[in-house]
């Protein structure tokens, strides 16, 4: 079983902005993902098309067009102004489910916050 480990450190502290695996498996790649405020568990079953766009996405050099294809709610970690990966530390993140990386720069990094939670 071949294991992908695709996590974009932090470009304050260097330590895992979020938590990205494809793992190859018999039945096909499971990929899994603990984001800055949610995560998918054991993984999820994907298609090799979705796989090689989270790969694309996270292996350097990073762009704004490559992340957006990769599909994930927070982007990763990745501040699209900033061009540039934030831990939950860095990101600053308030009680309704969004943040601020160092530069202010806001993202919704929380994929199960409604307005009706607040």
């Amino acid at each position: 079983m071949l294991e992908e480990n695709l996590s974009p450190v932090c470009c304050k502290c260097g330590r895992p902005a979020t938590n990205i695996k494809l793992i190859h498996e018999t039945d096909g790649v499971r990929f899994c993902y603990e984001g800055i405020c949610g995560g998918n568990g054991d993984g999820d079953l994907v298609s090799e098309a979705e796989a090689d766009a989270i790969r694309t996405a996270f292996t350097a050099p990073y762009t704004v067009e490559d992340i957006k294809l990769a599909d994930l709610y927070d982007d990763g970690g990745f501040c699209r102004e900033c061009l540039k990966f934030y831990c939950y530390r860095h990101w600053h993140v308030s009680k309704t489910g969004g943040g601020q990386c160092p530069k202010r720069h806001f993202k919704s990094l929380d994929p199960h916050w409604s307005p009706d939670d607040w």
